[in-house]
């Protein structure tokens, strides 16, 4: 099953980023486009494979933004996919690294607790003892949540933007055939 994205452009130039000076099939695509074709891609079913038409005037068909779309259009989105895997190994080590910590802390604290309900009766010391078993799972409310919530969006978005960079791009004359 195929899932189809349309573009309508008024200029082939509207998909590419006017400030970027690199040339076109190294250009990133403007934020409105991507926004857009995310966005329409996010709305199909995640287990079909996409393609996009993008529509733009007859006359500019023999531009090399019209002759090279396909692939830039694939770089970007594989560049994405790349900066997103990298964003999620990222936030995996903070992860890990924080768990560490948290797991210190919280040893420290239960350690701290144990010494004081051994060193003295005093039930006024209670809510220190209570504290520290608090404070020490406080600690580990960030490995938590990057363990049980944080990592999926990340893992969801780059395995969208791999959709979209394997997707095939469809140049279309406005009113006439495929370019």
């Amino acid at each position: 099953m195929n899932a189809a994205i349309e573009l309508r452009l008024r200029s082939i130039k509207q998909l590419f980023q006017s400030l970027d000076p690199a040339p076109f099939h190294d250009k990133d695509l403007d934020p409105d486009a991507v926004a857009y074709i995310v966005g329409r891609a996010r709305d199909l079913p995640h287990d079909t494979a996409l393609s996009m038409s993008v529509e733009f005037p007859a006359e500019e068909a023999c531009l090399p933004e019209a002759q090279g779309l396909e692939a830039a259009v694939r770089g970007y989105f594989e560049w994405r996919e790349e900066l997103a895997w990298r964003d999620l190994r990222v936030r995996l080590a903070e992860g890990r690294q924080s768990l560490a910590i948290g797991l210190l802390f919280l040893a420290a604290c239960t350690l701290a607790r144990e010494f004081l309900q051994a060193a003295t009766d005093d039930p006024w010391l209670a809510w220190i003892e209570e504290g520290l078993t608090i404070v020490g799972w406080i600690a580990m409310w960030h490995p938590i949540d990057t363990f049980l919530y944080r990592w999926w969006p990340i893992r969801r978005e780059a395995r969208l933007y791999g959709r979209l960079a394997r997707m095939t791009v469809t140049p279309r004359r406005a009113n006439g055939p495929p370019a």
